[in-house]
């Protein structure tokens, strides 16, 4: 892959999330200095946004208290398929506390499309951002429409102090992710390899994790050996890709 896609030196990171896909490492400084967190494309994943320990607000269009109750039961009628399965037990107390956590907590949560106009069922970034003005982390896991807001990002930037962005299909979209790197003003602080999403006929992964800061604190000067320590697979049964970075 590009250089563009090496962070320049070794930064302050911490993992937020789980050890797996949902994961993420961050740069403290970010953390820090942020007073709220808004999660885009959560599903029914908010581990990061729990784990950030911000107040936060968590986005998707699929989500609602229907859609957790129904994977509930799911959960339910396979552990009673098999109520020996330890594995199977602990998912099932797992979500009964996310179906509960949500239902405490609906006023942090949101159902909407999110993409770069404003609809009945569909909210620009530029809406969702209009309430702030500073201090906030923005994560975003939206499935391809990364890349109707990407613009929005770059206007919004004067807020935002720490930026985590999954990219996908980045064969078809790499003059978009470089214009995007070459555009803005935050520091890339790292980059990870999804490696759900395979790679392309040379080798690179299609699916890409970069993390953003406003203010990093450089630990060392020189680009990162990547994968870090903290670096985990997505895919916890798959080896992580291993990307060579060169100049083009």
């Amino acid at each position: 892959m590009n250089k563009i896609f090496l962070p320049r030196n070794n930064f302050d990171l911490i993992r937020i999330g789980g050890n797996n896909d949902g994961g993420y490492l961050v740069e403290k400084n970010s953390i820090e200095n942020s007073n709220f967190l808004i999660g885009l494309g959560i599903n029914d994943d908010w581990n990061f946004e729990v784990s950030f320990g911000k107040t936060f607000i968590g986005i998707d269009n699929v989500l609602s208290q229907k859609f957790l109750f129904r994977r509930l039961i799911k959960r339910i009628l396979l552990f009673l398929i098999n109520p020996f399965s330890i594995t199977r037990f602990r998912s099932l107390i797992e979500y009964f506390n996310k179906f509960f956590f949500y239902r405490k907590n609906k006023s942090c949560f949101k159902k909407t499309k999110v993409s770069n106009y404003d609809s009945n069922e569909t909210l620009s970034l530029n809406s969702i951002l209009s309430d702030y003005n500073s201090n906030l982390f923005l994560k975003i896991d939206i499935e391809g429409s990364e890349y109707r807001i990407l613009e929005q990002i770059l206007q919004n930037e004067k807020i935002i102090e720490g930026l985590v962005i999954e990219f996908h299909d980045v064969d078809i979209h790499l003059k978009k992710i470089t214009s995007f790197l070459k555009n803005t003003s935050l520091t890339l602080v790292h980059f990870h390899p999804n490696n759900f999403g395979g790679v392309d006929k040379e080798g690179n992964p299609l699916v890409i994790e970069l993390t953003f800061s406003k203010n990093p604190k450089i630990l060392h000067s020189g680009p990162p050996k990547l994968p870090l320590k903290n670096d985990n697979p997505n895919n916890p049964f798959e080896k992580d890709i291993k990307v060579h970075f060169m100049n083009n």
